[in-house]
């Protein structure tokens, strides 16, 4: 069940909230216009630099942690303006692997998500961009300021309800959401490959969404999405295992007559 377009409003605690949450919404819908611009534009000229908001990403910087669960920093971009004016904006970078083709991984990431953004965009996590970074010697894809996800507070809400009869609300909602966009994207030919390991999904405001989509697309061998999103839920809730219900939907959703 998707969200309503306008639930971010109706959640808002408060005028100061309102206005913080307003100006957020009206900064990605500025940036994904000009992503589409800045797309085109990179077909004609591929080393321009990356423009955003009527701006250019003057420079980035980010926090190094060594302990970081998937290479998730907190960082910020400097958006330089024609008029000469330069904001700063708080971002989260991703580090990638330092593979041959983490180029093309960057850019297929930021290209991924912004394809299924129209189909699940409550699901998934903004990216705004994919470059290199010279200091690091790595790629890296910069997204919206984001939480990585926690064990701890993803169990924070029972995955059953009623006397373990049936599945929490929340629950329900979210796999609903999560196995509509997994086939949305599989009909795009679209994989994640990750969706089995904690480092791909983080925190929001709105909830529990997944990051990195394609990140891992090319490695041969993984399962597939939905196979890997039912293992994720199965180990943070091993009961899920014994109760029947949950057991009839994942063989359901696992079936060649979903899929094939």
């Amino acid at each position: 069940m998707h969200r309503p377009r306008n639930a971010w409003w109706i959640q808002a605690d408060g005028a100061e909230t309102r206005k913080t949450l307003e100006g957020q919404r009206q900064f990605n819908i500025d940036l994904h216009k000009a992503q589409q611009r800045l797309r085109t534009a990179r077909n004609n000229a591929p080393n321009l630099t990356k423009r955003v908001l009527g701006g250019f990403v003057k420079t980035f910087e980010y926090d190094c942690d060594d302990e970081a669960i998937g290479n998730v920093h907190n960082g910020t971009m400097i958006i330089a303006y024609d008029d000469g004016i330069e904001q700063p904006h708080e971002i989260t970078v991703v580090i990638l692997e330092d593979w041959a083709n983490a180029s093309e991984i960057g850019d297929a990431i930021v290209a991924h998500t912004e394809k299924l953004s129209s189909f699940g965009g409550d699901l998934l996590v903004q990216a705004y961009f994919s470059t290199f970074c010279h200091n690091a010697q790595r790629h890296i894809v910069a997204y919206v300021p984001v939480v990585p996800a926690s064990i701890q507070g993803i169990r924070s809400e029972p995955f059953f309800a009623h006397d373990e009869l049936e599945l929490s609300e929340c629950w329900r909602e979210r796999m609903s959401s999560f196995i509509e966009l997994l086939h949305i994207a599989a009909q795009c030919n679209i994989r994640h490959g990750g969706l089995s390991e904690l480092a791909n999904y983080v925190t929001c405001r709105d909830g529990l969404k997944i990051i990195n989509m394609g990140r891992y697309s090319h490695i041969v061998g993984r399962e597939r999405d939905m196979q890997q999103l039912m293992d994720f839920v199965t180990t943070l809730f091993p009961g899920s295992l014994t109760h029947p219900e949950w057991r009839t939907l994942v063989d359901l959703l696992l079936s060649k007559t979903m899929w094939y």
